[in-house]
């Protein structure tokens, strides 16, 4: 009992100290003067990081934890997180004006100020980058609170936060005279920044509408969208363009990505990216790409997510323009070297802030504004990279107008000379046109001798056209001995259609003895009520051929593929044929894959293939239906190189089942496998499809197969329906993708629907 009390009372020891700890750590910061204002809040003062959120529905919850800590810097720094945050702070005023709290960054988006009343917590303002402007206190551009504390007055204030964007912030005490006075030195720092900003950007613009250089339209792009984000980082967007809309500030990232958009932009136009190798191009379209997916992940997707994405594209950008800019410095591009400068600037700003914002650096003016100087060195820099670039294009120009000059003056002297030429070239042409005139009256002469000549000619020609005039009647007599030829041609012709018409005939008579092995409609009805058949031979008699047959409460159906297609192939469908119906019917053999074991042994002592060394045969798929009940069959299925598709109601679903990867027939010395046998249950509504390799091997206009894959995806397709539609539709798939090609091989297809 000694040691249960003992235990108790050291228990007791340990919470009372751990509650006194926690009170001597929950420092009272105390305002004492009205013109100055109190910047060390943070330090020192009580923290609780709030995982679940649940304490801002049960503000009192915080009366009794003890999970609150110190925090011992001088801003408070929680980088990107989603737990929210209660600061606890114990304030004394010793000054007859009003205090207020500020909040020095103004992009965090949920903050409320709850005051203590003895064991209750009531909420007294929120504000914050998600809450109108006008619900602040005072109407400036970081959060603040009036604090509701009479001089001589200590109270307890709980500041809830909780943000997309970083936690880091300083809390600041003082009276109003004091924190304005303090935000005036800010406002000048950012005033002298919007203003050079404005004026690069309408000098710029000015430019461009003057000389419709893209250059300056990107540049000033650029410079608008930088002078945007940075009086968004700093609150004045907010306060002066879109106070009544706080859901503007959460697209921060957006905004970020669109200023890299134009800086990329003005860079491939200036540096002339696009014209080097592919490889800039192709990091060009990637980044373009990674910004622009940026944005629509600010839009639609967390904000933290969109937020960490743009800050590393926008370093990964960073880097590689400065190594873009060493590049065409050294190809020669000196303009290059202001934009080295002004990428280095900007890099070292955004570097800065990093180290900053990761409580590397400490935090002073310098450190906290390093993004906005280095991208004020930045625009500099380019402007007086345009500028030199103005500058090069007047030389240039003026080099260009000299050399014109030059080339006029030379020109001009050019003339001259073919001036000189020119009339020395008429005169010499005029002497030639003298002699050739005197040489014309030699011609004339010489064409009345040649028109004399002509004439004897013509005399010459007549008395040859009377020797081709007996020529031609020669020729008649060859004519008459050609007629003859021709008519015994025809007469052979008529014999050669006779003897062709003898072989259709013959081919007719085969065809006849080759469907009175099929079984007939009405046969195949009364052993599978809902089947169908597509049979398209290629030829008059095919090498396809379907087999059914009911023996000992058992139906057999196959699909048989044999060699070859016409005659070669009925000869084969006919052996098929036999020696199915001998070894099911006369051998009573029942299991699909000894059946095809028995049918290769056939096949091949009917060719003779050992003795022949002969390879036909045929490729089969084979199945065996015995009913279980009314809507339960058992299914036994083997093939020889083809395969059975499958189609469940339940699944929705065509499988395939293959078959072994041997057929029926020819010899070799290596030992055969045996046939693989299946077995499976099919329900009321399912379907089985058998069929030779003819329908996935029809070719279209193209040349293009239709494919196996493709079968089976129409057969899914159109398996819910009657067996009647099924036909029709594949019909009419297959006659839409033959178009005008003629029949590759004979067409095989069964369906069964149990």
């Amino acid at each position: 009992m000694k040691k249960v009390h003992s235990l108790f009372l050291l228990l007791l020891l340990c919470l009372i100290s751990n509650v006194a700890f926690n009170q001597v750590l929950a420092q009272t910061i105390t305002v004492n003067d009205e013109r100055k204002i109190v910047t060390e809040v943070a330090k020192g003062i009580l923290y609780l990081e709030d995982i679940q959120n649940k304490f801002i529905k049960n503000p009192e919850g915080l009366l009794i934890s003890d999970n609150f800590r110190v925090f011992d810097k001088e801003e408070l720094n929680f980088s990107h997180t989603n737990s929210a945050f209660w600061i606890k702070l114990n304030i004394h005023s010793l000054i007859d004006k009003d205090i207020y709290l500020e909040v020095t960054n103004p992009l965090l988006d949920s903050l409320i100020l709850f005051e203590r009343n003895d064991n209750e917590i009531e909420k007294m303002a929120a504000s914050g980058a998600s809450f109108p402007f006008h619900s602040r206190s005072l109407l400036y551009t970081k959060p603040n609170f009036l604090l509701s504390l009479k001089k001589g007055q200590t109270k307890e204030y709980y500041l809830y936060i909780k943000s997309n964007f970083p936690t880091k912030t300083a809390l600041q005490l003082g009276s109003s005279i004091a924190i304005l006075q303090h935000q005036h030195k800010s406002d000048i720092a950012i005033g002298g920044y919007m203003a050079v900003m404005v004026a690069l950007l309408l000098y710029n613009l000015f430019i461009f509408i003057a000389t419709k250089d893209r250059i300056y339209l990107y540049y000033t792009l650029h410079v608008f969208a930088v002078g945007l984000l940075y009086s968004t980082i700093k609150g004045y967007s907010f306060e002066f363009l879109w106070s009544v809309n706080p859901s503007l500030n959460y697209y921060f990232p957006a905004l970020l990505s669109v200023t890299r958009i134009c800086m990329l932009l003005f860079v491939v136009n200036f540096l002339k990216i696009d014209t080097h190798k592919i490889h800039f191009r192709l990091a060009n379209y990637i980044f373009y790409t990674v910004f622009i997916l940026d944005i629509l992940l600010n839009i639609f997707a967390p904000y933290l997510f969109s937020s960490i994405v743009g800050q590393i594209a926008s370093i990964s950008l960073a880097i590689y323009l400065l190594f873009f800019g060493l590049f065409a410095w050294r190809k020669g591009f000196i303009a290059a070297k202001y934009f080295l400068l002004a990428s280095s600037m900007y890099l070292i700003g955004l570097i800065v802030n990093i180290l900053e914002v990761s409580d590397v650096l400490s935090t002073n003016f310098f450190t906290e504004n390093s993004c906005m100087f280095g991208s004020l060195a930045e625009v500099l820099l380019l402007a007086f990279a345009i500028a030199y670039r103005i500058n090069s294009i007047t030389n240039e120009r003026e080099k260009a107008l000299a050399l014109v000059s030059i080339i006029t003056q030379e020109k001009n002297n050019i003339l001259e000379r073919q001036d000189e030429l020119l009339e020395y070239k008429m005169n010499e042409e005029l002497s030639l046109l003298r002699e050739i005139a005197e040489e014309s009256n030699m011609i004339s002469d010489e064409l009345n001798k040649v028109f004399h000549t002509l004439n004897e000619q013509k005399n010459i020609v007549n008395l040859r056209s009377d020797a081709l005039q007996h020529i031609n009647e020669q020729l008649k007599g060859t004519n008459v001995e050609l007629n003859e030829t021709l008519n015994l041609v025809k007469e052979q012709r008529d014999i050669i259609s006779l003897k062709n018409q003898h072989i259709v005939d013959s081919l007719r008579y085969a065809q006849t003895i080759q469907q009175a092995i099929l079984p007939l409609q009405e046969e195949m009805s009364n052993i599978l009520e809902n089947q169908f058949v597509i049979y398209k031979p290629k030829d008059i008699v095919s090498g396809d051929f379907y087999w059914v047959n009911k023996f000992n409460n058992k139906i057999y159906i196959a699909a048989v593929d044999c060699t070859g297609h016409g005659v070669p192939g009925a000869f084969m469908s006919l052996i098929g044929y036999t020696g199915l119906e001998t070894i099911v019917n006369k051998n009573e053999i029942q299991n699909p894959a000894e059946i095809l074991t028995a049918l290769h042994e056939i096949v091949q002592k009917s060719l003779k293939q050992k003795e022949l060394n002969n390879s036909d045969g045929m490729d089969i798929a084979l199945c065996v239906l015995e009913s279980d009940d009314e809507n339960t069959y058992s299914v036994e299925f083997a093939g020889a190189k083809r395969p059975c598709f499958l189609y469940r109601k339940e699944e929705n679903n065509v499988t395939e089942i293959r078959g072994t990867r041997q057929s029926i027939g020819g010899w070799s010395r290596k030992q055969r496998k045996p046939f693989e046998l299946h077995k499976f249950k099919v329900q009321k509504s399912d379907c089985i499809y058998l069929f030779s390799d003819g329908f996935a091997d029809q070719n279209d206009e193209k040349g293009n197969k239709f494919g196996s894959e493709k079968l089976r995806k129409l057969l899914q397709q159109i398996a819910t329906g009657s067996i009647d539609k099924q036909k029709k539709a594949i019909r009419k798939t297959l006659r839409e993708h033959q178009g005008f090609e003629a029949q590759r091989d004979d067409i095989l297809l069964i369906g069964i629907q149990i």
